[in-house]
């Protein structure tokens, strides 16, 4: 529910009227109780004083009424006369009598129910008059009850009930008073506090409110007359100040936004613009780059026709040198089957002839037991060589993976490059145990070992008297490791960083194809599944990492 501010300040006042009106009555209570317990000693004092004129006669009758036998009824009526008079005295409600036993002899007035004192009652009147707020016939009462004595003997007591009716009604008068005092003033403040509010406070949000609609409706740059010369001033002035900020920065937008909408327009303009030529350029582009994968897929085949025709002239190589090392055992062979049939022939000619001596047919067979030793030898030699070509070449030519012997592996390799490791020869140095067999491609790692050997032999030992080869083979948990060193010339960085880059060769012009060891590098890295890395300084020789999985 909406509270309005006049509502609120209103409670406010209300509050603190309310706080005020308690903090004062709760000072003035201790003030209301002690004029009435001053007006109960008032009584007090005055029933006090009218017992002490009255106590000796009250006496002197109760003592000759219990002394003397005759006119006992006269006593009391007289005493009974007295007590009427002592009752018109004040607000007396009721006056008592009681003998010493503290039975009531007479009363006058209300009467009481209080017929027989207690000891209790009797001890409490003995030393002083007992004085106490009591009830009697519900009205509030002052109880004031004295003992009656005469030369020193106690005769009975007086009981007197002084009503308190007037001094209730007094305070009661008093507090109504008060309270409608207090709410005339709250209302005379309330009044006040509204003509007040409504000029100072209510009139100028009234005001501030009319021109913030107006302003929430559109109406940019509203002013509110400034008459106030309080806070409500400030306000009223920073409000005309934003009013018209409001304005100037409306109209700024609005010029902002006219100008980016021409902005926008001639980007929409310039962005049809760009997405056509987007279009040409993209058209062109798939067309280049169609053009570009035609000429990748030319090049591919052309590496790949290069790197089969580098097999190829590897092979070519091989054979050559087999060629060339078999054309030697095979010519000694055909010189010694010579020599036999002449000198068979000379053996013949000197049996037809019977010229033939013992020396002679010594002679002859020793010299074909030589010529077959020599035979022999030779044709045994062009049989392994011809066994480790076949075996190289097949490997070669059609891979497969098969489990074989890696040491004797090698020496047939070895053994097939033979020519072209003629001058280098003893100082190969292959670190591997004989027993050592691996599952793999016997032709991929032939095809790694001659490209690395053949790389050694066209630029490492150019200015190198006592070349190196050193290949170390070692098996470490899956792995196959091959390291393949050589003491060469060495690399630069430069030249170091590139080796493994198809058609890159130091010896362009000179039968490099600079595609030895980028074959090598794809073998090791796709067929075989491993890696390879070089290590190499200008005249430190060079380093080649080669790990790869024992079994594939």
């Amino acid at each position: 529910m909406k509270r309005t501010l006049r509502f609120k300040v209103n409670v406010t006042i209300l509050i603190t009227f309310l706080a005020i009106a308690i903090i004062y009555t709760l000072i003035q209570l201790p003030f209301q109780e002690r004029r009435i317990r001053t007006a109960m000693s008032s009584i007090e004092t005055i029933l006090q004083t009218l017992v002490d004129r009255e106590m000796n006669q009250i006496a002197n009758e109760i003592y000759e009424s219990q002394m003397t036998t005759y006119s006992i009824g006269g006593r009391l009526e007289a005493l009974e006369l007295r007590l009427g008079q002592m009752k018109e005295v004040g607000d007396i409600l009721s006056i008592s009598i009681y003998d010493s036993t503290g039975e009531i002899m007479l009363f006058k007035g209300v009467e009481t129910s209080m017929t027989l004192l207690t000891p209790q009652v009797k001890r409490d009147v003995e030393a002083h008059p007992y004085v106490k707020k009591a009830k009697l016939q519900g009205v509030t009462a002052l109880q004031y009850m004295e003992e009656i004595s005469l030369l020193g003997e106690r005769l009975g007591y007086i009981l007197i009930y002084y009503s308190l009716a007037t001094i209730e009604k007094e305070q009661k008068f008093s507090y109504y008073i008060f309270g409608g005092l207090l709410g005339f003033i709250f209302l005379i403040m309330v009044i006040i506090q509204n003509i007040i509010f409504h000029q100072i406070i209510i009139k100028p949000i009234f005001s501030l409110r009319k021109a913030m609609i107006v302003l929430q409706q559109g109406a940019l740059g509203e002013q509110i007359d400034n008459s106030f010369k309080d806070e409500f001033g400030d306000l009223t002035s920073t409000f005309n100040l934003m009013s018209k900020d409001l304005a100037d920065s409306y109209k700024r937008i609005e010029d902002q936004n006219t100008e980016l909408i021409r902005t926008y327009d001639d980007l929409s303009k310039l962005n049809l613009e760009l997405e056509a030529r987007v279009r040409e350029r993209t058209i062109e582009l798939e067309e280049a780059n169609t053009a570009l994968n035609y000429t990748i897929e030319d090049l591919q085949r052309m590496q790949d026709q290069l790197v089969q025709t580098e097999k190829i002239a590897a092979l070519g190589r091989l054979v050559s040198g087999i060629a060339h090392e078999i054309n030697t055992p095979i010519g000694v062979g055909i010189t010694a089957i010579s020599y036999l049939e002449n000198v068979t022939g000379e053996i013949l000619d000197k049996y037809k002839t019977e010229q033939l001596g013992r020396s002679d047919l010594s002679t002859f067979l020793n010299n074909v037991g030589n010529s077959s030793d020599l035979v022999h030898k030779n044709l045994q030699k062009a049989s392994e060589l011809i066994k480790s070509f076949k075996l190289i070449a097949v490997d070669q030519t059609y891979d497969e993976i098969r489990t074989f012997k890696l040491k004797e592996y090698i020496d047939l390799l070895l053994l097939s490059l033979e020519p072209k490791l003629r001058m280098i020869k003893k100082n190969i140095q292959i670190h591997c145990s004989p027993d050592l067999k691996v599952k793999s491609y016997p032709g991929a790692i032939a095809q790694i070992l001659t490209n690395l050997i053949m790389n050694s032999l066209d630029h490492a030992f150019e200015e190198i008297e006592k070349s190196i080869i050193s290949i170390k083979i070692a098996v470490e948990g899956d792995q196959l490791n091959i390291e393949y060193s050589d003491n060469g010339a060495g690399m630069t960085e430069e030249v170091r960083s590139r080796i493994f880059e198809p058609f890159y060769t130091t010896k362009r012009g000179q039968g490099g194809t600079g595609l030895g060891l980028s074959i090598v590098f794809n073998i090791v890295n796709q067929k075989l599944k491993g890696s390879i890395s070089c290590k190499s300084s200008p005249g430190e020789g060079s380093i080649f990492d080669i790990s790869i999985p024992y079994e594939l």
